[in-house]
């Protein structure tokens, strides 16, 4: 497997990561459709040895197995950890946690329940795991990392040229989901809200309605839209509380907060499920 360059770097759809191949099960991973990707950091985790990437991919291996395979979309609730399916959920074996969390610049009470299937999860966690950490059985770093899906639609919103993108809230149909691989210490770090390569991307999604604007004017606001998130990038810096849209007009001023994740332990004995709240079972 040739992955070149993957350290501290965004994963992009294309032909050289679209033939990965999960050196597990020996089946092709797809790469997420753009402009969905998926970003390796070694701040989301670090294996740093054989040792450890043999026992991050035992560890990814046995969490994925948990994940039923089905094509049928799956109802999960935002924050109501005593529903069937809720998000966010972690699950956690040894020292990896793959944790499924949706963001956007909006109060989550707002957010409508969203739809996945257990496919859809499998293959992101198949996708992240394979270029993130199985890379140093290649030679190259391995780290933690995240992928996203669906944020189209948020890349929609920041475009629409009448659309306020300095006005909290955006609208909750821009809410995207992120599956993040991380060291067990590491937790949730919610990366669709505080890495900074988030809005980093939203000013190149700027920047390239730049030059095809024949209009002065447009190129003028997109140029200045571009700076908007230059500016929200600035402060931030991946595990921090600081999200990209602290500082938009309307926007909550930025808190420490409680870690929402419920997490699951799942240990050799037989999966004991841990929570802060309730005791709770991931279907």
């Amino acid at each position: 497997m040739n992955l070149p360059g993957l350290i501290n770097s965004t994963l992009r759809a294309s032909s050289s990561l679209a033939n990965l191949t999960d050196l597990v099960t020996g089946e092709r991973v797809g790469a997420p459709a753009s402009p969905n990707f998926g970003q390796c950091n070694r701040q989301y985790g670090n294996f740093p040895s054989v040792p450890d990437v043999v026992a991050a991919v035992t560890d990814i291996q046995y969490l994925k197995d948990l994940v039923p395979k089905g094509n049928v979309p799956q109802m999960y609730h935002i924050d109501n950890f005593k529903a069937p399916k809720h998000l966010p959920f972690s699950i956690t074996h040894g020292d990896v946690v793959i944790t499924v969390d949706v963001t956007g610049p909006f109060d989550r009470a707002s957010i409508p329940p969203q739809y996945m299937t257990p496919d859809e999860i499998r293959d992101m966690a198949d996708y992240i795991s394979t270029a993130c950490i199985y890379t140093y059985l290649s030679g190259i770093a391995s780290y933690g990392g995240f992928v996203t899906k669906g944020i189209g639609r948020l890349k929609a919103q920041v475009l629409d040229i009448n659309a306020e993108i300095e006005t909290y809230p955006y609208p909750v149909s821009t809410a995207f989901i992120v599956l993040s691989i991380t060291q067990r210490i590491i937790g949730n770090p919610q990366p669709g809200a505080t890495d900074p390569f988030i809005p980093t991307l939203m000013q190149t999604w700027e920047n390239g309605e730049i030059v095809p604007r024949m209009d002065p004017a447009l190129r003028e606001e997109y140029l200045r839209r571009a700076e908007v998130f230059v500016r929200a990038a600035g402060p931030m810096s991946v595990g921090s509380s600081r999200k990209w849209w602290d500082g938009f007009d309307g926007a909550p001023a930025p808190a420490l907060t409680a870690n929402q994740t419920i997490n699951v332990s799942l240990n050799q004995a037989g999966g004991e499920t841990n929570s802060p709240e309730d005791s709770v079972d991931v279907a």
